[in-house]
């Protein structure tokens, strides 16, 4: 049997070579073989690994079940440092989904057991992903300060690659915060703010053009691509826009399979084809957006794609479309409720046989010292 380090090594390898499908397959194997033979950290590890794995298959759903149970496993060990890195994946797959609250909760704990390790690059996710978790609950002034923390983490450690995700992050912190503004308040984007945080983050990437060609980095600068498109065509420099949307959609070109990464090139030209009031293929664009946001489990990018091309309508003074789209989104809304309700459920029966099994635990304790 695969020892535990090699089950975590040789599946980071075979994504970084994107052969998802071997990885996948690699992972569940082992989780099997593990379980088969008792060996808990080897299970451990092995759920971990495959969702990673599940992840870059865009089975989220999935991945955030695997993600769970190798956070469980890890506590019975008492491996903080595995838990840690279980809990950062919960976190993650749960924004995904849109289930705020227990992303936000599971961050806050991640970053909190970080804190009794030494400073490392799983600290540095772990703030980061406590900032994604935040932002999505709209709360981007708390947000943008952890992030700022997350960045402050990894420059301590001065490796390049670590400070990549928390800069990205927080220029996509303010893209947000803008494009909710639109929505809200019919109010054009502020691009002052997110052009400096674009100017930090390409002032680190571009000395080590090296990142670009490893897929965890690649994907990072997808967002930064996306990021600097949305930014210069709010700034009016359309021929700059369509730069960098050419360059997001080539960068996920490449992947064996379509990611909700792979989404963000279409947004870039949804928003470039609305400021040249090209209606028809800014329509095309944001559907095509919404469809695969959808396949690849993204409960948040399909949200924002039906208020973006409720926005599309509405510009057009197409009210009964615009009015359409957000009854897609409530319905979307629903649907995730659901799945809260029954994941709450579910919890709470493991807790409650967990409950019933320390107090038999106790009862039997007692008797026999009677």
């Amino acid at each position: 049997m695969n020892s535990p380090t090699s089950v975590i090594a040789d599946e980071s390898r075979l994504l970084q070579l994107h052969e998802l499908e071997c990885a996948y397959l690699r992972a569940q194997s082992a989780q099997r073989e593990a379980q088969a033979c008792a060996d808990v950290e080897g299970e451990a590890d092995a759920w971990l690994a495959l969702s990673n794995a599940q992840i870059a298959i865009s089975e989220i759903r999935a991945a955030l079940a695997s993600a769970k149970r190798a956070a469980e496993l890890y506590c019975r060990l008492g491996d903080l440092p595995g838990q840690v890195r279980a809990l950062t994946a919960t976190a993650y797959t749960a924004t995904l989904l849109r289930r705020n609250t227990e992303a936000l909760e599971t961050a806050f704990l991640g970053a909190k057991l970080n804190d009794q390790l030494p400073n490392g690059p799983s600290r540095v996710a772990s703030y980061t992903y406590l900032g994604v978790s935040l932002l999505w609950t709209y709360n981007y002034a708390r947000a943008d300060q952890v992030l700022k923390a997350a960045i402050w983490l990894a420059d301590e450690l001065e490796e390049v690659k670590v400070a990549v995700h928390p800069r990205v992050n927080r220029a996509c912190a303010e893209v947000l915060y803008q494009l909710a503004r639109r929505a809200q308040k019919n109010q054009a984007p502020r691009v002052t703010r997110l052009a400096g945080l674009i100017e930090d983050y390409q002032r680190l990437v571009e000395p080590v053009p090296a990142l670009a060609h490893e897929e965890t980095d690649s994907l990072a600068l997808v967002l930064a691509d996306w990021c600097a498109a949305l930014c210069a065509v709010w700034a009016d420099d359309v021929d700059l826009a369509k730069t960098y949307a050419q360059r997001c959609g080539s960068r996920t070109a490449q992947l064996p399979k379509p990611t909700w990464h792979s989404a963000m090139a279409l947004w870039a030209r949804a928003e470039i084809s609305w400021h040249e009031q090209d209606w028809p293929a800014a329509e095309a664009y944001i559907q095509d957006f919404v469809t695969q946001a959808e396949a690849c489990e993204n409960e948040q990018l399909v949200a924002q794609g039906y208020l973006v091309q409720n926005q599309i309508f509405a510009a057009q003074q197409k009210y009964d479309q615009a009015h359409r789209s957000l009854c897609w989104l409530r319905s979307r809304d629903l649907a995730v409720q659901r799945e809260i309700v029954d994941h709450a459920e579910e919890l709470a029966a493991i807790r409650l046989d967990l409950i019933l099994n320390t107090h038999s635990s106790c009862v039997a304790g007692v008797e026999g010292r009677g």
